[in-house]
């Protein structure tokens, strides 16, 4: 009888698909945790934002239509200035109680974060 050395196809081909399978399921988690950390550095303009908008209430500064609540005010360089940035920045003036600013995705209208400067409260789309 006659000794059998190596592999045979089959056993190949199973551990190249098993392979590609990792790799697919690994680049796809590597995606959405990059997706997540740009969610992040949102979130770290947003609670800036937030903060030194507290802050500026402690010192008795107010803020209305005629005296609307900016980067400038905040005394935060405008995200947006940013080149390598991964979302819009922008403040939403309402009345006196009702202040938020908005993160939007670039490229991806669907996907923002905001926060209402008032009560702190962040909301999220998926995947942040």
């Amino acid at each position: 009888m006659r000794r059998q050395q190596g592999f045979t196809l089959i056993e190949i081909v199973i551990v190249v698909i098993m392979i590609g399978m990792l790799a697919v399921m690994s680049v796809i988690r590597f995606s959405k945790e990059k997706e997540k950390s740009r969610g992040e550095e949102a979130a770290r303009v947003l609670l800036k934002g937030y903060s030194v908008y507290h802050y500026l209430l402690d010192k008795k500064r107010q803020f209305s239509a005629d005296n609307p609540l900016t980067w400038t005010r905040l005394d935060i360089e405008d995200p947006n200035l940013n080149k390598s940035r991964n979302f819009d920045y922008s403040i939403l003036n309402g009345d006196s109680v009702t202040v938020s600013i908005h993160a939007n995705r670039i490229g991806q209208p669907t996907r923002s974060l905001y926060i209402d400067l008032s009560s702190g409260c962040i909301t999220k789309t998926e995947p942040y």
